[in-house]
């Protein structure tokens, strides 16, 4: 991040402003995370003015963007916690950058295991990244299965295929 800067020069109670190039160079630290960026000033060659080594520090503060969420509709009960997988779609995303799962975001699932109509999922921002968003969520329900065929699985001497429709 190289934030856009002025320097300026107080000569006796008189401020002159500076020119990037002629008067001083700029140079800046990593400044690719939220926290504290660091700029440095020093004096360009053949300036009139001597500046010397000066190191600054700016905030950069996480980048928002907007998320929505795809339902993932309706899934059939396993008896296991179910975490379907979730379309995501960010907007206002800065060029070049891509949000990634357990770094810039986390998926939260509640009431996943359950038959139930109150089964979902919940994306959040994850602590100090480097993007920012409104937690979001979207349901999606766990139904009772239908078997639908026959079976290998033998229970009972009875045999069956466990092949589920919702």
């Amino acid at each position: 991040i190289t934030p856009e800067l002025e320097l300026t020069f107080l000569d006796n109670g008189k401020v002159i402003d500076l020119t990037e190039g002629r008067d001083y160079t700029v140079s800046y630290g990593e400044n690719l995370n939220v926290g504290t960026g660091m700029v440095i000033f020093s004096s360009a060659q053949g300036s009139n003015y001597q500046v010397t080594h000066i190191e600054a520090g700016f905030r950069i503060k996480p980048c928002p963007v907007k998320v929505s969420l795809e339902s993932p509709g309706k899934l059939a009960y396993t008896g296991l916690e179910i975490c379907p997988a979730v379309e995501l779609t960010f907007s206002d995303v800065p060029e070049g950058c891509t949000l990634v799962e357990g770094r810039d975001y986390l998926l939260v699932y509640q009431n996943n295991v359950e038959v139930s109509d109150e089964a979902a999922v919940v994306v959040r921002p994850k602590p100090n990244s480097n993007f920012t968003f409104d937690v979001t969520g979207i349901g999606f329900s766990i139904c009772y299965g239908v078997f639908i065929g026959l079976a290998t699985l033998i229970v009972g001497g009875f045999q069956f295929a466990p092949s589920w429709q919702t």
